[in-house]
């Protein structure tokens, strides 16, 4: 029978030391360096190429963000030992989505008409579908009411509901800290199951609010980039974006922390295991997402629809679109077949490093089209934005956790793990 271990809370808090400052020092000079290149390319290239890859930049880096947040959550609602040793590193992401709400102020406030036919003056009234869905496709609020729709009159506009958005994200992040932080700070098994109760209530209401906000987001920051393009199916698929850039992004920040006091005897290669097969899983998903969209679509050939797909598979997208596939479906989905490679992180790692950069290709791939539909384009600061983003990015996560307690020691999942390990 294996020895008992005994974790205190003191014991569980994260101090990182000298490779925690480290990575935070790189992140940081990375991300202030690339924010002033970013910044330098808004005069050096124009608005246009400045804002589409901030907007890129910043989705990608958010749909890591919200991803590892959904990613904790469906990890307490799903139980098990897989998920329970990065729900706090998972938990703190979610604390850093303020920084990616105050960097949407430059898209709300500078780059809409960039970004978004539908934000001009006088394209409403030349265009005929982008002047039937006024009431939605609009900045602010329509008061005034141009569109005699109740509806469409006060229904939120574009900056409203990205405010709506991260309002309902920030709160069911620092509901779950602040019900971990209970659960850790319960004297009695009585008061720790209420608080266990209350977060898995809150994590499996969470699932189904950030399924709806996603849908909404995926609406407005994507789809709406062209206004006469729709497709009932980018919601789900902005989700899958979401959760698999989380479960990739989670790879490496399982081998850092794996490597250190708390966690450096819990994470053990079971847990690597379960992250690659929910890798495969979001893989296949996608793929299927995908397949079906453009069958339908296909089969429908609706003009406003097909040319959507007709701009991805000429000017020079074809061999682009070629890659995203090849690399985001195949050569994971295929690797992450086998068993044995799932339980090797430097193997995983690398799949997780490709799984990330073919998320910020498919964004890319989405949004850049429609910008430019007369052929491919891709300019050095579509690269320069999201380094400035994720340096800034990390280096805030990591200081989520440093001194906090990143384990839950009276969880009974963990008191096994102990034991085990």
């Amino acid at each position: 029978m294996s020895e008992q271990v005994i974790m205190t809370i003191d014991d569980a808090r994260f101090d990182g030391g000298d490779g925690l400052r480290s990575v935070r020092q790189k992140a940081l000079i990375a991300g202030v360096i690339g924010a002033l290149a970013t910044a330098g390319g808004y005069f050096a290239v124009g608005r246009d190429v400045f804002y589409r890859a901030y907007l890129i930049g910043w989705l990608f880096w958010l749909g890591i963000a919200v991803g590892l947040l959904s990613l904790g959550m469906i990890a307490q609602v799903a139980g098990g030992r897989w998920g329970i040793q990065m729900r706090r590193v998972q938990e703190a992401s979610g604390r850093t989505l303020w920084f990616f709400l105050i960097l949407a102020l430059p898209i709300c406030f500078g780059g809409l008409e960039s970004l978004f036919s539908w934000a001009r003056d006088g394209v409403a009234a030349s265009d005929a579908l982008v002047a039937e869905k006024t009431g939605y496709l609009k900045a602010w609020f329509d008061f005034e009411g141009t569109n005699p729709e109740w509806m469409a009159t006060f229904v939120p506009g574009f900056i409203p509901r990205i405010l709506i958005i991260f309002v309902l994200w920030l709160l069911w992040a620092y509901r779950l800290s602040a019900l971990s932080n209970a659960f850790d700070a319960a004297g009695t098994h009585e008061e720790r199951e209420r608080a266990r109760d209350k977060q898995i209530k809150w994590c499996a209401g969470g699932l189904l609010v950030f399924a709806v906000v996603a849908t909404f987001a995926s609406i407005d920051w994507v789809m709406s980039t062209d206004p006469h393009w729709f497709s009932s199916l980018y919601g789900p698929q902005f989700i899958i974006w979401q959760l698999l850039s989380g479960v990739a992004f989670s790879i490496p920040l399982m081998i850092f922390f794996g490597n250190r006091e708390p966690l450096k005897h819990l994470l053990d290669p079971k847990q690597f295991h379960a992250y690659g097969k929910w890798m495969l899983a979001f893989t296949m998903v996608w793929g299927y997402f995908n397949a079906s969209q453009i069958i339908i679509i296909w089969s429908g050939n609706l003009p406003e629809e097909v040319g959507w797909y007709i701009h991805r598979s000429t000017g020079g997208w074809y061999w682009f679109t070629a890659a995203l596939v090849l690399f985001t479906f195949f050569v994971p989905f295929v690797i992450l077949l086998f068993q044995p490679l799932k339980f090797k992180p430097k193997i995983l790692l690398r799949i997780a490093l490709l799984v990330l950069a073919t998320r910020w290709l498919d964004y890319y791939w989405n949004i850049v089209p429609n910008l430019h539909p007369d052929g491919f384009t891709m300019h050095v600061f579509d690269v320069i934005a999201p380094i400035g983003i994720g340096g800034l990015w990390i280096w805030l996560l990591f200081g989520q956790v440093q001194g906090k307690v990143l384990v839950p020691v009276h969880d009974p999942v963990i008191q096994e793990a102990l034991s085990d390990g």
